[in-house]
């Protein structure tokens, strides 16, 4: 039988089930695999080739017709996993990468034109003007709109004013992607006003951390804020095609990384979530706790709740110790205080 936990380590579910089917029965011929399975004998054939690539089976050198054997289960996976780890030590590195030079771009930009064409960037001054100018943004759209919400729980105001805006865009046929934070998941308000949205068709996805707020228009009009620190006071409308390109290669690895809104992510007892680690990254670095909590989207209190928590977990009397405590145990790695 397969199940939704089969896909696991890069393994689909099928191959996952004859996975487990052969640790359960390693001697099982190949209609046994298929019938405990509930799939073809063409198919499990195609899953023990997957395996097969991944190192987790062998094939027989006596007979070419024999079904592999399975490869000792413990260093298998071990290899499998660590493999994966590299893959997303990659992926993190590449995001680092794109929002360092996402951000040296938006500094260039808001200082002073940055190179563009008058043409190719308009300032937007005020809440109530921004909020215009993107509903005007919004009912252009012929394709997709992608969003950074970088706020956490998002204020009744906020909810309301883009309820509307939401709703005559998806109606439009037009796909809509947004990527929250992390903390949203604790709001309730919030959480439904999302909930809403995914019923109405957007994609969602949440993450730990985002670095600005941000809206994508068709892939041809980018909107972010002037101040980062304060998204009400102005923003940029860019129609510039590079600058525009680069906003959007920072939207496709921030959602490749962050999680579906209904997928709760499991964790071993004793490691911190997403959110905790990405509070160790910060502090590594330097940050606040009141940056931390704007960072992450909660209040300072749910940060130095947090700070207490894990320095006990660590067994920690100072930041210091705790980072150097995280370091050790695997929490944190050398890039992590870059």
């Amino acid at each position: 039988m397969i199940r939704s936990e089969d896909s696991l380590l890069g393994l689909d579910p099928v191959a996952g089930a004859v996975y487990r089917t052969l640790l359960a029965n390693p001697d099982a011929r190949l209609h046994q695999l298929g019938t405990t399975v509930g799939i073809t004998d063409e198919q499990a054939r195609d899953a023990l080739d997957r395996l097969a690539e991944l190192a987790l089976v062998r094939r027989s050198e006596d007979d070419d017709q024999a079904l592999p054997l399975l490869n000792d289960p413990p260093a298998a996976l071990s290899t499998l996993l660590a493999r994966q780890q590299v893959r997303m030590a990659e992926q993190q590195l590449e995001f680092e990468r794109n929002k360092a030079a996402v951000a040296e771009l938006l500094a260039a930009s808001s200082a002073a034109g940055a190179d563009l064409e008058p043409n190719e960037v308009e300032r937007v001054l005020g809440l109530d003007a921004i909020r215009r100018r993107i509903s005007e943004l919004a009912s252009c759209c012929r394709e997709e709109v992608w969003t950074f919400n970088p706020d956490g729980a998002q204020s009744a105001q906020n909810r309301s004013s883009a309820r509307p805006i939401n709703e005559q865009t998806l109606q439009r046929g037009v796909q809509m992607r947004s990527i929250y934070l992390d903390s949203i998941r604790n709001d309730q308000p919030t959480f439904d006003h999302v909930q809403d949205l995914i019923d109405l068709g957007a994609e969602v996805r949440t993450t730990s951390t985002l670095p600005i707020r941000m809206t994508i228009v068709d892939r041809t009009t980018a909107v972010v804020p002037i101040d980062d620190r304060s998204s009400g006071r102005g923003a940029l409308i860019i129609t510039g095609r590079g600058m525009v390109a680069g906003l959007a290669a920072l939207f496709v690895s921030t959602w490749q990384a962050a999680r579906p809104l209904a997928h709760r992510k499991t964790r071993e007892p004793g490691q911190p979530s997403e959110q905790e680690r990405a509070a160790l990254r910060l502090w590594a670095q330097g940050a606040t706790d009141a940056s931390v909590a704007r960072t992450l989207g909660v209040s300072p209190r749910t940060v130095r709740r947090m700070s207490e928590n894990l320095a006990e977990r660590l067994r920690a009397k100072s930041r210091f110790e705790a980072g150097a405590r995280a370091m050790e145990v695997g929490w944190l790695t050398a890039a992590d205080f870059i």
